[in-house]
């Protein structure tokens, strides 16, 4: 594979380091109300970040094809672990508990599967097609 600097791999790359440094200092503070969330959340933002610029360097398809897979392993928990980092900090999560923490993972971990397994017919990597819609101002 091929890879070249640009502007946006310097600053996918540097989001990336912050937002490791950010899940290593709530490491340390991981006992706080939302702390367990946002260690996960930052290392997830880390490796969609980390992804993005390795796509961004990637001068082929099949590398480029490659890093947008590995991003969905952050695009994917992002959300998730929002949710628990937003129930934990309010303290609303009293329903919290292992299941159910593990199944709000069930779609993410599915989308993922199907992102990894199918490329040429999966819905994920689909090239657009226009069907007329015409775009106006009113």
């Amino acid at each position: 594979m091929s890879y070249v600097l640009t502007s946006y791999v310097i600053i996918s790359a540097v989001a990336a380091a912050v937002a490791f440094f950010v899940a290593a200092v709530a490491w340390q503070r991981r006992d706080s109300p939302g702390g367990g969330p946002l260690v996960g959340l930052m290392v997830a933002v880390g490796i969609w970040s980390a992804g993005a610029a390795m796509e961004y360097a990637t001068v082929g398809i099949s590398g480029k094809i490659l890093w947008a897979k590995f991003q969905y392993i952050g695009v994917l928990t992002c959300p998730v672990f929002f949710f628990l980092l937003a129930m934990e900090y309010d303290h609303l999560d009293h329903w919290l508990n292992r299941r159910r923490v593990g199944l709000l993972f069930i779609v993410p971990l599915i989308t993922f599967l199907l992102a990894i397994t199918t490329e040429s017919s999966a819905p994920l990597f689909a090239t657009p097609i226009c069907i007329g819609v015409r775009l106006s101002c009113w």
